[in-house]
């Protein structure tokens, strides 16, 4: 089986993705209402952070926000692979 994460699309309706490379994510901070983006693929918790990588061409292009500072999370993927999520 392929690693997947579970999501809500635009209408609600729960699916499995199937991130591939160029998957990203964007987290809108409540304090700034700035969006900050990474690569889904590249993200992980680092204390109370969330961080992740920008660029996989730039070294050092590295964001990270605070996950009390984190308003919403969205997911967009340019060629997305989803399956309808089953129920249990």
């Amino acid at each position: 089986m392929l690693w997947h994460s579970t999501c809500k699309d635009k209408e609600g309706n729960l699916l499995y993705l199937f991130p591939d490379r160029n998957t990203q994510i964007e987290i809108t901070s409540k304090s700034t209402n700035e969006l900050v983006k990474m690569y889904f693929d590249t993200v992980f918790f680092e204390g109370n952070k969330l961080v992740g990588l920008r660029s996989r061409i730039v070294p050092g292009m590295n964001r990270e926000i605070a996950l009390t500072d984190i308003d919403k999370i969205e997911i967009y993927a340019e060629f997305p692979r989803t399956e309808k999520a089953k129920p249990k």
